[in-house]
Formats: structure tokens, C-alpha cells, sequence
């Protein structure tokens, strides 16, 4: 038995765009201080992603969509 989407859930395959894109960020800010120095640059890059991320995550838990 399945249990019942709260709002604000977002399905199987949302979440697994959600965790690659995090992942996608994570490994570009390691890479950025591979060599011990981030520059202003990668710096932007990096917090331009991060807010993508985040706005994507808004989007995804608040489209009223939840098809487990």
C-alpha cells in the first residue's frame, strides 16, 4: 500500500534531476578549490548554481504534481 503524497512532494523522477543538479554543484565548487584558490569568477558560477538549484527545488515542490 502506498501511502498518500503530502503537498510539497515531488515525484521519483523530479527528485532525481534535483540530486543530480546538487551533485553537478558540489563537484564544480571541489574542482573550483582543487587548487587551493577560488576566484571571483568560479565564485559567481558557483553561487549562480546554487540559486538555480534552489529555485528549481521551489518549482518542483510546488507544482502540484505527484505521480508515485
Amino acid at each position: 500500500m502506498h501511502a498518500a503524497p503530502f503537498r510539497g512532494d515531488v515525484t521519483p523522477e523530479e527528485g532525481a534531476k534535483l540530486k543530480a543538479e546538487q551533485q553537478k554543484v558540489q563537484a564544480d565548487s571541489e574542482k573550483a578549490a582543487a587548487d587551493g584558490k577560488v576566484t571571483g569568477k568560479e565564485r559567481r558560477t558557483i553561487r549562480h548554481e546554487q540559486n538555480q538549484a534552489s529555485r528549481d527545488i521551489l518549482r518542483k515542490k510546488h507544482n502540484r504534481r505527484y505521480n508515485p
